[in-house]
């Protein structure tokens, strides 16, 4: 539900009782897909939905590489919920084609943020979500600290920052290694939710004598769409980067799209 993903979440009445109704649009491709509860539920699922899409658009910045975006103001970094200021660095060199920009490298315990002295909308905002590894390096400019992003489909981006002296660049990285890890072992989102006992009570399920889940009605509608679980147990979920979701393997000779042909 991200990038040119439009969802949007409706109730509609099918067969006397309220079903979740949700579209969405993948470039041409648009996809419906239509949720009825087995038991009555006094919750209105649209706004839970409509919620939970909110939460995710605010935590974007937590895990999208960003590029001359309006995260500075009065020379301050525009704090994100749940965001704390761990270090500020002024006077570090942004080494970029072969030449070096002056400004201020900050970090927080969910990113890293350089922008330009003379010019704050030059900036750059990285998320250690999508940060691969930190690194020194020698270059022409002496030792620098260098980070690398993730390789997603656009390609990673390798940045070189100076930071003097040596002593001091030292131990920023293993400030930042820290902070990495911390941030990939229990990512922060900037998200805050309470279940309150009602809650909890409505979605335990109640277990089996041999301490099992009950999930005969999961099963059954697995094994509909796969034949061939009775023996296999089941195949790996897989990542389908043109729904952007991870999904359980579909056996030979059957495709996502025929999954949509079912009639009710």
């Amino acid at each position: 539900m991200e990038g040119n993903r439009c969802p949007r979440f409706q109730k509609s009445k099918r067969n006397s009782a309220d079903a979740l109704h949700i579209l969405t649009k993948i470039g041409n491709d648009k996809f419906e897909f239509l949720f009825t509860p087995l038991n009555e539920n006094k919750k209105d699922f649209s706004t839970i939905l409509n919620e939970i899409h909110k939460s995710y658009c605010v935590s974007k910045p937590f895990r999208e590489l960003r590029l001359r975006h309006h995260i500075i103001q009065a020379n301050q970094l525009k704090v994100m919920p749940l965001e704390h200021i761990c270090n500020r660095i002024d006077g570090v060199w942004n080494l970029a084609n072969n030449q070096g920009n002056l400004g201020c490298f900050i970090i927080t315990n969910v990113r890293v943020v350089w922008f330009a002295s003379l010019n704050e909308y030059f900036n750059i905002s990285l998320p250690y979500l999508q940060i691969a590894q930190f690194s020194l390096r020698d270059s022409k400019f002496g030792q620098v600290l260098v980070i690398e992003s993730v390789d997603n489909s656009g390609g990673g981006y390798v940045l070189g920052f100076r930071i003097d002296p040596a002593s001091r660049l030292k131990q920023i990285i293993q400030e930042l290694r820290s902070l990495h890890v911390t941030q990939n072992r229990n990512p922060e989102f900037g998200v805050v939710w309470k279940s309150t006992l009602e809650d909890r009570k409505e979605t335990s399920m109640p277990l089996t004598h041999k301490g099992e889940m009950q999930d005969q009605g999961v099963r059954c509608f697995a094994n509909y769409l796969q034949p061939d679980c009775f023996n296999s147990g089941g195949h790996p979920p897989e990542f389908d980067k043109s729904i952007g979701l991870a999904m359980e393997k579909l056996p030979k000779g059957v495709s996502r799209n025929s999954l949509w042909q079912i009639t009710f």
